[in-house]
């Protein structure tokens, strides 16, 4: 029989070179499971203070981060609100965004009152999103620029969900996050980064 002693070290004990390896190979420790919940959400309170109702099941799809057709879309329904500025001045005040979708749809607010959000095809990009039925105040159709102009700003709205998700998984895969983690599940390593 053979005991051995092996030294082994939390990550902001190892050198450089050791903690770059550690963070490398845990480079996703933070996005295992629903890491994308809290800022889904914020999307879906945010929508809703526009007058968007997602459907919470598969309603909102998205894929990413680094790839052609990535992205994020969304489909439910949208009823114009009329309190939206002062829902949005509550609950995110610097959102210079989503108070520019806001005006386009306040814009819109006698073209379309109401309206479909629909997805197709198998990609979850904002460019498979469509309105679906657009109607105005008097029950009547909204008319095919109003309705083109509504399915811009619901994908203008998908575009700006989906840069939230984006700085959030690059936020969690950052060396600084990682480490973090590291530390506070107080893992260890061998001199050269490697498993314990």
């Amino acid at each position: 029989m053979r005991t051995e002693t092996r030294t082994l070290y939390f990550i902001d004990e190892l050198n450089e070179t050791a903690r770059a390896r550690a963070i490398d190979r845990h480079r996703y420790f933070n996005i295992e499971g629903e890491w994308f919940d809290f800022v889904i959400e914020d999307f879906a309170a945010i929508a809703g203070a526009l007058g968007f109702t997602i459907d919470r099941g598969k309603g909102i799809s998205f894929s990413g981060f680094h790839s052609q057709g990535d992205g994020a879309s969304f489909r439910g329904a949208y009823e114009y609100a009329p309190g939206w500025r002062a829902a949005l001045a509550a609950y995110c005040p610097t959102e210079t965004d989503i108070f520019a979708i806001g005006e386009a749809l306040e814009a819109l607010r006698d073209s379309v009152r109401s309206a479909s959000v629909t997805t197709r095809g198998h990609y979850s990009h904002d460019g498979t999103m469509l309105a679906g039925q657009c109607w105005t105040a008097g029950d009547g159709g909204s008319s095919d620029a109003a309705t083109a102009e509504f399915t811009e700003a619901a994908r203008r709205l998908a575009r700006w969900l989906y840069r939230r998700l984006e700085r959030e998984y690059e936020h969690l895969t950052g060396d600084d996050s990682v480490t973090e983690s590291l530390l506070a599940n107080e893992m260890e390593f061998t001199a050269d980064g490697g498993p314990a």
